[in-house]
């Protein structure tokens, strides 16, 4: 088994930047981390930690990442699943996405389903 090389981000929104701006730069982060080759590319959920972390729902931003790559995985690396978060609604909906062992795995694109 050979090794595997990542990238994890947080997508952290500097200073005098928007949050719309940062996803739009996310997208291409990941598109540059699957150009050099990397084998995945993966952020984690955060909520309420202000322009440190703004990933919401990683869910969603996978889509677009799905989209604008070919190549490379796409692990969910982090999960809220707390009811004090989320609606229960969404935890159902949301339950399809990562395996019992909540190993690295991710709906939101067929090609990690091989």
């Amino acid at each position: 088994m050979a090794m595997k090389f990542g990238f994890l981000t947080e997508g952290d929104t500097p200073p005098g930047a928007s949050v719309a701006e940062r996803y739009h730069e996310v997208i291409r982060e990941a598109q540059f981390v699957e150009e050099m080759g990397f084998d995945f590319w993966g952020s984690s959920e955060q909520h309420f930690t202000g322009p440190v972390a703004t990933i919401s729902a990683p869910e969603v931003l996978y889509g677009a990442v799905a989209h604008a790559t070919n190549r490379i995985k796409l692990p969910l690396s982090g999960r809220l699943k707390t009811p004090s978060m989320l609606h229960p609604c969404c935890m159902e909906q949301r339950g399809p996405c990562v395996t019992p062992c909540n190993s690295l795995v991710s709906c939101c694109s067929t090609r990690n389903m091989k």
